[in-house]
């Protein structure tokens, strides 16, 4: 079962504050982190004509993928993020029914908001954090990654593109995983030695076009 945070003084994005040095985990972790991997999920399988094998593939990857990265871990952190305007509505409440939906039935618990780095100051867009500390459970990863996938393809349940965002987090080791869409999935970590593991033993699912800027960092 899911809880929300209970340390009321320790804000959502506290944590990625002090272990990575973000001041909330930005768009693109894999180019602003300095040990990142960038996982290829969907990979060339077509999603017009091989739909349920592009879909499967990424599931298949980002699990295999997970299930190494957050080895021995008893608890995780999940951050997620929703956006938030002056003329929206409904933004708390969309992203728990998108959870619900996957299987993943939580509090948000507190919110902590900060500017969009992205938009204009004067467009008052906010980035909603939520933080839900969870068992080390397979089934609740994976119904992130389902919400993520499903996102922009033709598969249901699904939350809708650009409904929430989530990232997976082990505070302890120094590890995060965003899984952004059905294409891909960024990996990254406090150390290069938390992560070279990982390197070479998915290799062959790394994204080729940034696969100099891996091996420069993790090949041995």
């Amino acid at each position: 079962m899911a809880h929300p945070v209970s340390d009321a003084e320790d804000t959502p994005c506290g944590p990625v504050r002090r272990v990575f040095g973000f001041e909330q985990f930005p768009d693109a972790l894999f180019y602003e982190a300095p040990n990142a991997l960038r996982f290829d999920l969907g990979g060339d399988l077509s999603m017009s004509r091989q739909l349920a094998a592009r879909f499967l593939q990424a599931m298949d990857r980002s699990r295999h993928v997970a299930a190494a990265l957050f080895d021995g871990a008893e608890t995780l952190a999940i951050l997620i993020r929703y956006s938030e305007h002056p003329e929206w509505r409904h933004g708390r409440r969309k992203t728990l029914v998108a959870l619900a939906r996957a299987g993943f039935r939580a509090p948000l618990g507190p919110v902590e908001k900060m500017a969009d780095p992205a938009a204009d100051p004067e467009d008052q867009l906010l980035r909603c954090w939520h933080r839900i500390e969870i068992p080390n459970d397979p089934t609740l990863v994976a119904a992130l990654f389902w919400c993520a996938i499903a996102a922009e393809t033709p598969v249901t349940p699904k939350a809708g593109w650009g409904v929430f965002h989530s990232y997976i987090v082990d505070l302890t080791a120094g590890v995060a995983l965003h899984l952004y869409d059905d294409r891909g999935m960024d990996v990254i970590a406090t150390t290069t030695d938390a992560l070279r593991p990982i390197y070479e033993q998915f290799g062959d699912w790394l994204l080729d076009y940034d696969r100099p800027h891996m091996d420069a960092t993790f090949a041995t």
